[in-house]
């Protein structure tokens, strides 16, 4: 250990900034996004198919809408995902 301290204060910091990186993935494993439900629920088909997901994959659906850095971002990646449950 370094006589400062230095170590001892980086391992200290270490857990809230592995925190804060994590957030997104800890929400997207808890919450489902209201506008995925409400997408979800304009379409019985698509739906179905997310319900027949593993939660693998539910969670990868997810992640990628909880990820977007904007809500553009965000609209288009459910659109895409919305396409590709409903079969097209």
């Amino acid at each position: 250990m370094r006589a400062d301290g230095l170590g001892t204060r980086i391992r200290a910091l270490a857990p809230s900034s592995t925190a804060d990186r994590c957030l997104p993935r800890v929400t997207a494993q808890r919450h489902r996004p209201s506008n995925l439900d409400a997408a979800l629920a304009t379409s019985p088909q698509a739906a179905q198919a997310f319900g027949a997901l593993g939660k693998t994959q539910q969670y990868a659906v997810i992640l990628q809408l909880v990820t977007a850095r904007s809500t553009t971002v965000r609209a288009a990646r459910l659109r895409r995902a919305m396409v590709t449950l409903a079969g097209g």
